[in-house]
């Protein structure tokens, strides 16, 4: 069984729902640089061009990711990051960041999906949900703020295997 939990249970329906590794489905996501070109509306051309790139990184879909679910504890990498391990227990993490801002953490895993909450420095907070179809593919929803405008982005992933494949 691929989900069960460090503590020898089986783990839930919806935690093999989502655990897999999934490809990006380009024809139902959102197009990234259609949505950057509408958030940055009528800036001025300079201030298009120094804006776009940091939207477009913080927005972009990664081409694969793999997700493995046991319970709370989240594994989870993908073709733009590597792989990392959290809790996603609902539990507010702070941290304080290079520049000496506290940023608070938040993920949780229920009926709502994956949510990843990132709060704290305003050009850097960021909202994930990871939400997984009944027809096996998952919906990712990004949503970033600019100038107290909200950014959201939603990519489809096809699911490609039931196991969370982390080899790079």
């Amino acid at each position: 069984n691929i989900n069960t939990n460090t503590g020898g249970g089986v783990g839930t329906r919806f935690d093999a729902m989502l655990t897999g590794t999934y490809r990006l489905n380009t024809r139902t996501s959102d197009d990234t640089a259609t949505i950057v070109d509408r958030a940055l509306g009528s800036s001025s051309e300079e201030d298009r061009n120094n804006r776009r790139a940091n939207l477009e990184r913080r927005l972009r879909s990664p081409e694969m990711i793999a997700i493995d679910i046991r319970n709370q504890t989240v594994g989870m990498a993908s073709s733009l990051q590597p792989q990392v391990t959290f809790q996603a227990d609902g539990v507010a993490r702070a941290e304080t960041n290079p520049r000496g801002r506290t940023t608070t953490t938040t993920a949780t895993v229920d009926a709502d999906g994956l949510i990843i909450n990132y709060q704290g420095e305003r050009a850097n907070d960021f909202y994930l949900t990871f939400m997984p179809m009944n027809d096996g593919r998952l919906r990712v929803t990004r949503k970033i703020y600019l100038d107290n405008q909200e950014i959201t982005v939603s990519s489809t992933y096809d699911k490609i295997d039931r196991t969370a494949q982390f080899a790079t």
